[in-house]
């Protein structure tokens, strides 16, 4: 009888041990499967930036195109036709004096932000609350920078409207820190 005990005792034990080694075997896998997925977690975050990223753009083109299905800011605008070329005047014609201020200008807006996804909608919310700018064109746009051609008219002083619309930017896209603000004079445009 103690001898059937005692081997029943021994097929319990071994069954346990069995037991045991298989659990520490499928927690051991579980570890193993817990570091992979850690180390995908950078990868999933870029990826959600780039989605935000498409999104955005997205949404933008949509706007721009009028199928947006929400209210937004004034889309920017498309660009005006080149002006015909105007033929050279008789060499004997004096030409009219010109303003040392020009009727209208063209500038040249190149914004990035330093951290994550450009707000086009903040940048397009500080051109258009400038009342002497004319027409914008969306030039270049890859989800962090955007280049920009805005026309300006009116007998303003030129560097006072580009100084207001980079403290527009600044205002609303943050400081130096935040984002790269460039903003040139690009050609006289036609007025």
């Amino acid at each position: 009888m103690y001898q059937q005990e005692s081997g029943e005792r021994t097929v319990l034990v071994n069954e346990l041990e069995s037991a045991l080694t298989r659990l520490q075997s499928a927690l051991t896998e579980a570890g193993g499967a817990i570091d992979s997925i850690r180390s995908c977690i950078p990868q999933i975050s870029a990826l959600i930036e780039v989605v935000n990223t498409m999104e955005t753009a997205m949404s933008f083109a949509r706007q721009r195109l009028g199928a947006g299905a929400s209210p937004a800011p004034a889309p920017l605008r498309a660009m005006p036709p080149e002006p015909p070329a105007q033929p050279a005047p008789e060499p004997e014609a004096i030409p009219a004096p010109q303003s040392t201020t020009p009727s209208a200008f063209c500038l040249r807006l190149r914004v990035g932000s330093k951290a994550g996804s450009l707000d086009l909608k903040a940048v397009d919310s500080a051109v258009n609350e400038q009342a002497t700018v004319t027409d914008v064109a969306l030039i270049d746009y890859d989800g962090r920078q955007a280049t920009l051609r805005v026309w300006i008219a009116g007998a303003q002083d030129p560097e006072q409207v580009r100084e207001a619309l980079f403290a527009g930017l600044r205002s609303r896209l943050g400081g130096e820190d935040a984002a790269d603000i460039q903003i040139d004079f690009e050609e006289q445009a036609a007025a």
